[in-house]
């Protein structure tokens, strides 16, 4: 069946074999997307806010990176990837979480709107220490 392999928007995925074994991504575009075999798409057995299920994983890095097998082609072991414990606070909590964290990683990964930003806040942080130091 050819739609195990698509990733519709805010589906996310993950690496389960190979060098990148454990990395997480979340299809954010509005296009669905075609994925290979050594990727697999998550989808939790909880009612949980898609965007906050990606951060709550993003946040297990380390965890993840332990149920990994070791060998010439590492292997992501299930097991122990469903063992993970994920924080589910209410349906609300999840989404006000995952807008926070959304215009955050807006902002650190854009450099239309992040760099501008930053650009103005150093010209200001120039300007004061210019009329402190000076004036």
């Amino acid at each position: 069946n050819i739609n195990r392999f698509i990733a519709k928007h805010n589906e996310i995925l993950m690496a389960k074999d190979g060098c990148t074994v454990g990395k997480i991504t979340l299809n954010d575009s509005q296009e669905e997307i075609c994925f290979s075999s050594t990727i697999c798409k998550l989808i939790p057995k909880e009612i949980i806010q898609q965007r906050y299920f990606f951060y709550a994983l993003s946040s297990k890095s380390k965890q993840i990176s332990k149920c990994r097998t070791h060998g010439p082609i590492p292997h992501l072991e299930q097991q122990s990837f469903k063992n993970l414990n994920i924080p589910l606070p209410p349906q609300e909590k999840q989404k006000q979480i995952a807008d926070w964290l959304d215009k955050f990683r807006e902002l650190t990964n854009s450099i239309t709107k992040g760099l501008p930003r930053e650009i103005f806040l150093l010209k200001q942080q120039s300007k004061y220490y210019r009329e402190r130091l000076i004036g």
